[in-house]
């Protein structure tokens, strides 16, 4: 059985943006066995791009720097619903997506 790894991104999640209109997620963060870390002076970063041909999938940075691709840091805030675990805020802007092409999956 291979190990889950728990530090990482977390990649191909899905999350609806229409272009030109904000949206914002919060993301509870939990280990895969469900429990919930402390993350106290941790960071965090949302990419969202096509995956660059010739690339292998990997941690943010790999792809940071990819052509059509944007990178932002999230903050990291205690979980109001859970005591002690925290979650990411993920504020889309319209901005963030205004150079993406009007259609397409990223």
């Amino acid at each position: 059985m291979t190990a889950v790894p728990t530090n990482g991104p977390a990649l191909d999640q899905g999350v609806l943006v229409v272009q030109g209109a904000p949206a914002v997620y919060t993301v509870p963060v939990s280990d895969p066995d469900g429990t919930r870390p402390d993350l106290t002076g941790a960071t965090a970063a949302w990419w969202a791009g096509v995956k660059p041909a010739g690339r292998p999938l990997g941690p943010q940075f790999w792809v940071a720097d990819a052509p059509e691709a944007f990178t932002k840091a999230l903050p990291v805030v205690p979980d109001p619903a859970v005591p002690g675990a925290f979650m990411v805020v993920l504020a889309i802007d319209p901005e963030d997506l205004a150079g993406f092409p009007p259609t397409g999956l990223y």
